[in-house]
């Protein structure tokens, strides 16, 4: 409690520091000897600079809004349509001995709401808190990665014993 008193007596004292601190001697001489101004405030004036109040609050709020918050949040969106949304009714790979990508269409239209094998395999492993993997057979290195992609079924199927 006391901690918060004296932070806030800080915080009050602050323009008076800076004043005492930056401004000339005869400077603060001189406004110390000028007399206060008194102003009339009527009830409509000040309901017309709390409207104005808030109205600059909105505008210091909606402006970097508009101008850095919208184009980014549409820019993001544009990637993850791009990254994640359209046609995903295909796969493809790199045939490095040819140079060319090749692809496959898997199916005609997939429904969202049922996860592939490989969804589910990676759902299953990246909660996985040790032992072997369920549906996922990882390659030694890279290279064997690589000839586990491009084998085939009699290749595979003389490596895994319950085949």
């Amino acid at each position: 409690l006391m901690l918060n008193a004296v932070a806030l007596n800080g915080i009050m004292d602050v323009d008076e520091l800076l004043f005492a601190g930056f401004i000339p001697v005869s400077v603060r001489q001189s406004v110390r000897k000028l007399e206060a101004i008194k102003m009339k405030y009527s009830r409509s004036r000040s309901q017309c600079e709390s409207f104005g109040l808030f109205l600059l609050l909105g505008a210091t709020m909606l402006v970097p809004y508009l101008l850095y918050l919208e184009p980014l949040t549409a820019g993001m969106i544009s990637i993850k349509w791009e990254m994640c949304g359209g046609n995903q009714t295909f796969v493809v790979a790199n045939n490095p001995e040819v140079q060319q990508i090749i692809g496959y269409r898997t199916q005609e239209a997939r429904n969202d709401q049922e996860p592939t094998l490989s969804e589910i395999a990676v759902d299953r492993h990246k909660f996985q808190e040790g032992g072997s993997p369920e549906y996922i057979f990882f390659s030694a290195s890279r290279a064997l990665f690589s000839a586990d992609i491009d084998e085939d079924m009699s290749t595979a199927s003389a490596r895994v014993p319950s085949c």
